[in-house]
C-alpha cells in the first residue's frame, strides 16, 4: 500500500488506515456502530496488516474506553508494526475534570490510554474537540511535555475549526513547543463541509454520479468515495470503518492499485460542488462570479454584522 508523509513531520503512514470506533459496542451510540469484539477485533487487525494498513485510531471515548482495550489486545505481540493513534478531551465521566484539555484531564487520558493499549507510547495523539475553557498555552505546554516525556510521539487535533488551529499553532510557534501535524476531520464525497468551514452541504445529486462512475470502472459505491477522497489535497490518509470482514475487504479495495481518472474525479467534483460561502466569495463585482455557485447579494439582501 502506497504511504505519505503525515502533514508536515517525517511519519510515513498508509493511505488507508481503520477507524475502530466499530471495536467494543458499548452505549446508544456507540452501540449502534457496531460491537465488534476481541476475537473479531484481532482478524479484522490481521486483514489491514495483510493489506498494508496498519494505522489505527481509536478514542477514549468510544465505547467508554472498550475500543483502546479491544485493540490494544488485537495487536498485542505485534506492536513494532502499527502506528496508534488516539483521541482524548470529550467527557469520559462525571468528574469535573473528566473532559477538556487541561493539564489535569490531559495527564490523567493519556496514563489511561497507554495502559489500555497495552503499549507504552502513543504514536499520535488528537485532542478531541476544542476546549474553550482552558488556555491554550496550558493544553500546548502539557501535551508538549508528554511528547518530551516519551509518551506521544506526535500531536493532532481533532474537529477544530480554521482559527482554532492556527491560534495553536502560532502559540506552539511563539513558544517553542510541538506542533499540530495532524487535523482529523469529518470528509467524504457526502460531505465536503470541511472545504469550507463547517458551511452546510445539499447531498441530493450525489449518489446518482456516485452510481454512474461505478458502472463505468466496476468498482463499488464505497470505493469511488474512498479514492476520490485519497486524491484530494491535504489528505495524508483515510480511515475506514467496517463493521464485519466482508466491509472490511471491500474497503481496502480503495487503493488496491488503481485511480479514478480526471473524468471521473471532475463528474464526482460537480456532483459533489459546495457553493463557496460569504465571505470567502467575490462579490463586491462581478467579473468572477462565474467563479462560484452562489448567488452575488444586492445591498437590500445585505445583513449588518
Amino acid at each position: 500500500m502506497d504511504t505519505r508523509f503525515l502533514g508536515r513531520s517525517g511519519l510515513g503512514v498508509p493511505v488507508l488506515g481503520f477507524g475502530v470506533g466499530t471495536f467494543g459496542g458499548r452505549g446508544p451510540l456507540f452501540g449502534a456502530w457496531g460491537d465488534t469484539d476481541a476475537v473479531q477485533a484481532r482478524r479484522l487487525v490481521d486483514l489491514c496488516l495483510d493489506a498494508g494498513a496498519c494505522f489505527f485510531d481509536t478514542a477514549d471515548a468510544y465505547s467508554d474506553g472498550a475500543s483502546e482495550t479491544i485493540l490494544g489486545a488485537a495487536v498485542r505481540g505485534r506492536r513494532d508494526r502499527v502506528l496508534l493513534s488516539t483521541k482524548v478531551g470529550l467527557r469520559v465521566g462525571a468528574d469535573a475534570n473528566a473532559v477538556g484539555a487541561s493539564r489535569a484531564h490531559l495527564l490523567a487520558a493519556v496514563d489511561t490510554a497507554l495502559r489500555r493499549l497495552d503499549t507504552d507510547y502513543i504514536d499520535l495523539l488528537q485532542l478531541h474537540a476544542f476546549d474553550a475553557m482552558t488556555p491554550l498555552e496550558e493544553t500546548l505546554s502539557t501535551l508538549d511535555g508528554l511528547v518530551r516525556a516519551g509518551k506521544v510521539r506526535y500531536l493532532g487535533a481533532s474537529n477544530h475549526a480554521g482559527w482554532q488551529l492556527m491560534k495553536a499553532l502560532a502559540i506552539a510557534d511563539r513558544d517553542g513547543l510541538t506542533r499540530y501535524v495532524a487535523h482529523q476531520a469529518y470528509y467524504s464525497l457526502a460531505g465536503r463541509d470541511y472545504e469550507w468551514e463547517l458551511m452546510p452541504l445539499g447531498l441530493d445529486q450525489i449518489v446518482d454520479a456516485l452510481d454512474a462512475v461505478a458502472a463505468d470502472t466496476g468498482r463499488s459505491v464505497p470505493q469511488i468515495a474512498l479514492n476520490w477522497l485519497l486524491q484530494r489535497p491535504g489528505v495524508s490518509t483515510v480511515l475506514l470503518g467496517a463493521r464485519n470482514e466482508a466491509q472490511l475487504r471491500e474497503n481496502l479495495g480503495a487503493a488496491a492499485g488503481w485511480t479514478l481518472d480526471p473524468a471521473h474525479m471532475a463528474q464526482l467534483d460537480a456532483a459533489s460542488a459546495v457553493p463557496t460561502p460569504y465571505p470567502y466569495y467575490p462579490y463586491w463585482n462581478g467579473q468572477f462570479a462565474e467563479r462560484s455557485p452562489a448567488p452575488v447579494p444586492t445591498p437590500d439582501q445585505e445583513s449588518p454584522a
